[in-house]
């Protein structure tokens, strides 16, 4: 592969996984279409990436939040790298930036700017995040995964364009699955999940409401959860002295799309990449956002989905082991509820998100070339 790409893109993504599943997604509907994307993330992207065809890098950025000494260093740090990523620009010339957010993108957004490197923003919540709202004037548009996307700009809002949230290919492949069979005689199988780092108020509630159930009831049950490692321990032990034999618990799922496909109910936090593989997939939830999530961005993910009846959410202060109870109760009963929100998620899945995103930035990509010919004529015509 040569130092130089005629066909380069660089994708800047912070390190975890909200972020670059949707950036992994999109790198790899480009290669298909020709493209060679270089990312260029932080440290915390390890794991993530094992993508073949694409270049990395990796900046050893300072976090912003702390402190004022820390804030005043994390600048420093991101305009030295800034520098670095000016040379690789200068090196690889690409053709485009797409940003998914993070404080880990500003190096390049920057140097995009100063080389006048078209930008596309892309934001998977439904709050525009800081780095994406303080770039939004640079970009030459701003991709999201919902119609209505607060804080942008009155003056951006033109440059706004609704392409979904790019998901993993396995979970494309799942796309709208029928909703499993459930019987009398077969389990109502719940999956359990906290995000990329689990979430500790899961492992805490939901096994003290299924504690809450009647025996009968427990032994109706199926559980896969997701935990944080120094939960998983807690959380198995709380199962086996209630009897629960049919649970299996896991700090990382490589098989999470058939862990979604399986479920009956997903309870989870909501984040945006859990509420597009539920709306891709089609899957009935109990939704439970992330209190310190900034801008409550979290709790705002769920407003198209609870306007059409496609999940139920509890807030942290109402998710209460006698509350969970109670909807696990009526769900043993009648899964008719679990299918009505399934069905309902499902219609605003966009499984082509990154498609539609690819889509975006060869449009961008064609019209600076246009502009870009045009000047070289102009130029020449003097």
């Amino acid at each position: 592969m040569s130092d130089v790409q005629e066909k380069t893109v660089f994708l800047a993504s912070g390190g975890t996984g909200g972020h670059m599943f949707p950036a992994k997604a999109l790198a790899q509907e480009l290669l298909k279409r020709g493209y060679e994307p270089h990312f260029i993330t932080d440290k915390r992207h390890t794991g993530w990436l094992d993508l073949e065809g694409s270049q990395l890098t990796t900046l050893d950025i300072v976090s912003p939040a702390g402190s004022i000494f820390k804030k005043f260093f994390s600048m420093g740090s991101m305009l030295r790298y800034a520098c670095t990523v000016n040379g690789l620009m200068k090196r690889y010339k690409p053709q485009a930036v797409i940003a998914f957010g993070g404080y880990p993108c500003i190096p390049t957004l920057l140097a995009a700017v100063w080389r006048g490197v078209p930008i596309i923003l892309h934001e998977q919540n439904a709050v525009l995040g800081r780095v994406n709202k303080l770039f939004a004037g640079n970009a030459d548009a701003i991709a999201t995964a919902y119609k209505h996307v607060k804080h942008v700009p009155e003056a951006q809002k033109d440059d706004v364009v609704l392409v979904g949230n790019p998901v993993r290919q396995a979970i494309k492949e799942c796309a709208k699955s029928a909703f499993p069979k459930h019987k009398k005689d077969t389990r109502l199988h719940l999956f359990v999940i906290g995000g990329s780092q689990g979430a500790t108020i899961l492992s805490n509630v939901v096994p003290k409401a299924i504690a809450q159930l009647d025996e009968s009831q427990r032994q109706n049950i199926a559980i896969t959860q997701q935990c944080r490692p120094s939960d998983i321990e807690q959380v198995t032990q709380a199962y086996k002295a209630i009897g629960i034999n049919d649970a299996v618990i896991k700090d990382f799922f490589d098989d999470v799309q058939d862990c979604f496909k399986n479920a009956h109910i997903v309870i989870g936090r909501a984040g945006a990449s859990t509420i597009a593989e539920l709306t891709v997939i089609g899957r009935a939830s109990l939704l439970v956002p992330f209190k310190k999530a900034k801008d409550n961005h979290q709790f705002h993910n769920t407003e198209d989905l609870r306007k059409a009846n496609g999940t139920v959410v509890l807030e942290e202060e109402e998710f209460t082991p006698s509350k969970l109870a109670e909807h696990i109760q009526t769900w043993i009963q009648s899964t008719d509820e679990l299918k009505t929100l399934a069905g309902n998620a499902a219609s605003l899945g966009i499984v082509n998100a990154d498609e539609q995103l690819a889509d975006l930035v060869q449009t961008i990509i064609n019209a600076s070339d246009e502009e870009n010919n045009h000047d070289d004529n102009s130029s020449r015509a003097a």
